[in-house]
């Protein structure tokens, strides 16, 4: 039998099931992805989608991102955009709005590599992939952050899906969506959402010469249109400005090509995602070890599309293995694809699913001991430390622990049950619940409260008052490297903020007639002034007695008239 008729007959034999394992699934991801989605203040590089969003609404720029002022192209305009109809639909630019789109972007990814599993393995697997990928730290944790991965991914994953329901299919309007899909997708991220489905759908299109019906004027219609949808944005830049148009093509380029080819930055070793792939499917990284050490054995008794998705998870592994440039988020593509391998596996390969559900009970069982126990080590580490933790964090994982054991046990105890409402096999559906409360736990619970100890924001938004009022020539920073995006952003300070560089430029800054004032300075950048350094600031970020390192604190002095000598 062919490739093509084995999907086929698998297609037609797949009901558009919408029951109650589907209502679960779906109600636990809506929870996970939007539930306390803007309650823990800014992450990671969140603060330069939200800076240069800021900047864009208060300036009517839409064409032109900048940070303090300045031009930056290193991102695509897409996901920018996705925040400012965010905020035009909500009215508010926050936390909330920032996150929005990657947390509607990670139900798409959800339903994409849902419905691919269901076209081409069945409900069972469908759902198991849905559940494997929705718990896991890679996706969860980037769905729930206000970049532009999640909004990559979908790109991707929706591509996939819409070339496996199409494959077959040589009309202008099959070949069409998935074009303007990868090609205006790129906008997103980057070319690599053109690359990854491209390298992902090749080796199907060689297998039996699939792709010689595809040779035909539709299809290159299809691809002129696409090409078309990546440079319309470029033409709009060009009609405003031709060094504009000259920076984004420049910014292209070295983000795509340089830093695949010959890296500036983000240099890590060969074997980086040998380390990354695992720890972005955690807490299900022994199960997926497991798994596809025996999906890779079973090779020669597997069907076509089970080796494709074997060959999708090589090629996606090495493109970005080959790449110069290694970041964990980088290879985020493979999970769907691993999460489908997975689901395979606990429904079709009985011994991959007794070893990896063994192995990943134990992980769990440690997981939540690790919980439970962790009120225990608060005395040592304040001794050892020679820190007095606040109360808060004392008992920060022991309620989680609890529950998440709590649910472990009923879910043995109903297993039969539950395995039958989840559709799924009762060794995988046992372990759902404490899984669920574990990260629940975590967003709702313990993430916020570790968030309140997080300095940036109390700073900003303290500051906010008095900078909001001031022109910007009227605010000095001095600071090293980037300015502070998350206390720029906080503080809805007027750009562009004026970088004082060194004793020189601060001393001029001071002497401009134009008052009041506020300086900002991080750690001890600059040496001020006699008058100034015998000042105490009036406002100071705040330090906890286990930060080592407090060079990027910044101190505040709201001068309304000159210093006296």
């Amino acid at each position: 039998m062919s490739s093509g008729e084995t999907v086929n007959i698998r297609s037609r034999q797949q009901a558009v099931a919408m029951g109650l394992p589907e209502l679960l699934f779906w109600s636990c991801a809506f929870l996970l992805l939007f539930g306390g989605l803007g309650e823990v203040g800014l992450m990671r590089s969140e603060s330069r989608w939200a800076e240069i969003v800021r900047e864009m609404i208060q300036s009517g720029r839409y064409f032109d991102p900048t940070l303090n002022g300045e031009t930056y192209f290193d991102k695509p305009l897409f996901s920018y955009w996705l925040v400012v109809a965010a905020h035009a639909l909500v009215g508010k630019l926050n936390e909330w709005t920032l996150r929005l789109p990657s947390a509607i972007a990670g139900l798409l990814v959800l339903w994409s590599t849902w419905s691919l599993g269901r076209l081409l393995w069945g409900r069972e697997v469908a759902l198991a992939a849905g559940w494997l990928l929705l718990l896991s730290y890679g996706f969860l944790g980037w769905a729930r952050l206000g970049e532009a991965d999640m909004e990559n991914l979908a790109v991707i994953l929706l591509a996939v899906h819409w070339y496996w329901k199409h494959r077959d299919s040589t009309r202008f309007l099959d070949y069409l969506p998935f074009y303007v899909l990868i090609f205006a997708g790129a906008h997103f991220k980057g070319l690599v959402a053109i690359a990854v489905p491209l390298l992902v759908v090749l080796p199907d299109l060689l297998v039996e010469g699939r792709w010689r019906r595809h040779l035909n004027f539709r299809h290159l219609a299809a691809l002129v249109v696409g090409i078309g949808a990546y440079l319309l944005p470029f033409l709009i830049i060009a009609a405003a400005s031709d060094e504009l148009l000259a920076d984004a093509i420049r910014l292209v380029l070295r983000e795509n090509v340089q830093r695949f080819f010959q890296p500036f930055d983000h240099v890590e070793p060969v074997y980086a995602y040998l380390i990354h792939w695992p720890t972005l499917m955690l807490p299900w990284a022994p199960l997926m070890v497991v798994g596809l050490f025996q999906m890779a054995r079973s090779w020669k008794r597997l069907a076509w599309p089970e080796r494709w998705l074997l060959l999708a998870l090589l090629l996606i592994f090495g493109f970005f293995t080959a790449s110069g440039s290694r970041r964990i988020y980088y290879i985020l593509p493979i999970l769907p694809f691993t999460a489908l391998a997975l689901g395979y596996c606990l429904s079709r390969l009985d011994r991959a699913a007794f070893w990896g559900i063994w192995l990943q009970a134990g992980l769990l069982v440690l997981l939540v001991a690790l919980e439970i126990a962790s009120w225990l080590a608060w005395p040592w580490l304040e001794a050892s430390r020679g820190v007095d933790l606040p109360d808060q964090l004392r008992t920060l994982g022991l309620l989680p622990g609890v529950l998440t054991a709590l649910a472990w046990l009923l879910a043995w105890r109903w297993r039969g049950r539950l395995a039958e409402w989840l559709q799924l096999p009762a060794r995988l559906a046992v372990l759902l619940p404490p899984t669920v409360v574990l990260l629940g736990g975590y967003l709702w619970w313990q993430q916020p409260q570790l968030d309140r100890f997080r300095s940036a924001r109390p700073f900003g938004l303290a500051l906010q008052e008095k900078v909001q009022a001031l022109p910007p020539r009227q605010i000095g920073l001095a600071a090293r490297g980037k300015p502070p995006l998350e206390v720029m952003f906080y503080a809805r300070m007027p750009f562009p903020v004026r970088r004082l560089h060194d004793e020189k430029e601060l001393a001029a800054f001071l002497a401009e007639p134009d008052y009041p004032k506020v300086l900002l300075v991080e750690g001890h950048y600059l040496p001020l002034p006699s008058t100034l350094a015998k000042r105490k600031p009036d406002l100071i970020e705040i330090t906890y007695p286990w930060e080592k390192d407090t060079r990027s604190k910044l101190r505040a002095w709201f001068l309304e008239q000159p210093e006296s000598p």
